[in-house]
């Protein structure tokens, strides 16, 4: 997953049970991040991270910038 600067924060795998192992990249903010969940929304939503399908989308700020 990605920060609003679009850099990469933590890895993600999901696992044959169906919850998510969640890993810190090192040098970034998130390095201490290691854990399991079921709940990978909220720990989206909790440190505002985007999926890389979400990268190119813009908001509606940024279009009325453009």
């Amino acid at each position: 997953m990605y920060n609003a600067r679009k850099e990469p924060m933590v890895i993600v795998n999901k696992k044959i049970d169906g919850s998510y192992r969640v890993l810190g990249l090192k040098g970034t903010q998130l390095s201490h991040v290691n854990l399991i969940t079921n709940h990978l929304d909220k720990f989206k939503n909790d440190f505002k991270l985007m999926h890389y399908e979400e990268l190119g989308q813009i908001d509606l700020k940024e279009l009325l910038d453009f």
